[in-house]
């Protein structure tokens, strides 16, 4: 269980943003800090990727032979591993905005907009 899925959610978007600028080119954050903080985000959402997986990026992203863009791809595709089980387990979740929009994941990507409720926070 998640202990906090606000943090939980608020930590995934931040870290996709800061992915986004490492692979524009424009780095934040080097991608030996940027495995720390997917390694972070997974503690919040204990059960999204196996062991498997995270050894693999982990390997990858300490790897002094390979370049960053090879390495932020890893950590971008382990990322991606727990937004989807987020996605699985709760709906998707817009981070900022007026209201809390939620998208419910059991129809799949059929290209139908059923399962959408807003809920106001405020």
């Amino acid at each position: 269980m998640i202990p906090n899925p606000g943090t939980a959610r608020r930590e995934l978007a931040n870290l996709g943003n800061a992915l986004t600028l490492a692979e524009r080119g424009l780095p934040r954050h080097t991608p030996a800090e940027l495995m720390a903080w997917l390694v972070h985000a997974l503690a919040l959402c204990p059960g999204s990727i196996g062991d498997a997986l995270l050894f693999e990026i982990c390997g990858t992203a300490t790897d002094t032979g390979a370049p960053d863009n090879v390495k932020i791809a890893q950590i971008r595709k382990g990322w991606a591993a727990v937004v989807r089980a987020q996605f699985r387990l709760r709906g998707l979740i817009v981070v900022a905005g007026e209201g809390d929009w939620r998208v419910y994941g059991d129809e799949g990507w059929s290209g139908k907009q059923r399962g959408i409720k807003k809920n106001y926070t405020k």
